[in-house]
């Protein structure tokens, strides 16, 4: 039961989600660009659409799972208070 939890719950930090996000625009640009040059060398909407399909299944396969790599840098959080060290302001 923890290693289904561990899978779905997607541990990354903030480092490994600008790498994420670096990732995407990148690999979304340039697959862009060669879907582009593809559907206009062939002139096939058709291969265009194709192209980027499997571009964008890729990129959901390196970017989607919580990579050990992206959560290289983890939070750490402060303590938990006790209830009795809290003091209420009015």
């Amino acid at each position: 039961m923890s290693s289904i939890q561990d899978l779905t719950e997607g541990r990354i930090d903030f480092a490994g989600q600008v790498m994420v996000d670096n990732i995407s625009r990148v690999a979304l640009i340039v697959s862009t660009f060669i879907a582009f040059c593809i559907g206009f060398g062939l002139q096939d909407i058709r291969a265009t659409f194709a192209f980027m399909a499997v571009a964008i299944v890729g990129l959901a396969a390196v970017v989607l799972p919580p990579w050990p790599m992206l959560n290289q840098n983890p939070v750490k959080w402060l303590p938990v208070k006790h209830k009795g060290s809290v003091e209420k302001k009015l």
